[in-house]
């Protein structure tokens, strides 16, 4: 933290430059759009009578969805809707979110027009294929499962869902990025300081160099325990005896002499 406030001229430039990165994202990434449709699978009539609801005898056809659903993702199904639309991506799964026997057609692409034109055409192919399955195990008339459309081919509408994602991608690559650097000039900085200096780096301590008074003469003046061990050593050195060594009384009374 303590770097980020020392270099703060750094960090700011690094957010001017991930501003800039997230400007540059979201004109690159084109927004897109969506589109999403529905159909019901309804009972035979056999099963619901000439009187009856037939949305009362959805429980049993979970099966026949799966089945169709699979039919309609199949490559000489799918191939020919999408093909003309190469920007378009298409994607036809099971409604899982409620009970009943509903497909969805989910359509993404860069232009509304080609997006709704290929949930138009997903919609008008779930009925012929739903005939064919049933028309290849000769079932009847009467038994036959039929479909409806829910929602129709829905109008589609603009998503930028890829333009945040890339923005958020941009923002967090570059405030990371602008820390990091931020960490390494500062120590940097730091230690290129401490070469030019010639001494420890910040935040340690010299020792004071020892002060020496002078006298109104301009001579350097000692201090006073200075001065006593001088006097201390040269009586010492005068009352050597004869075999070199000093005298232990001299020098004690010397030292006695000095402190006075």
């Amino acid at each position: 933290m303590s770097s980020l406030v020392r270099r703060w001229y750094v960090l700011l430039v690094g957010v001017a430059l991930t501003a800039a990165g997230c400007y540059v994202a979201s004109t690159s990434v084109s927004e897109s759009y969506e589109s999403t449709s529905s159909a019901l699978l309804l009972p035979p009539p056999s099963l619901v009578g000439d009187k009856g609801n037939p949305f009362l005898y959805l429980g049993g056809l979970s099966a026949a969805r799966d089945v169709l659903t699979a039919r309609l993702n199949s490559e000489p199904v799918r191939a020919p809707i999408v093909e003309d639309y190469p920007g378009v991506s298409l994607t036809i799964a099971a409604d899982t979110t409620t009970a009943g026997p509903i497909v969805l057609v989910m359509t993404e692409g860069g232009s509304a027009d080609d997006a709704t034109e290929v949930a138009r055409r997903v919609l008008e192919e779930i009925p012929v294929e739903l005939a064919e399955l049933q028309d290849e195990l000769e079932v009847p008339d009467r038994s036959r499962i039929t479909t409806m459309d829910l929602t129709g081919a829905a109008e589609a509408t603009s998503s930028r869902k890829d333009q945040i994602k890339a923005i958020a991608v941009v923002m967090v690559g570059g405030l990371a990025v602008s820390v990091l650097l931020v960490g390494v000039i500062d120590g940097w900085l730091l230690a290129r300081g401490a070469r030019r200096g010639g001494g420890p780096p910040s935040g340690s301590r010299r020792r004071p160099a020892s002060r020496r008074r002078r006298d109104p003469a301009g001579e350097p003046e000692t201090d006073g325990a200075t001065e006593g061990e001088s006097a201390v050593d040269a009586d010492v050195h005068r009352k050597h005896d004869h075999s070199g060594q000093p005298s232990a009384r001299a020098a004690g009374r010397a030292l006695s002499g000095s402190r006075r």
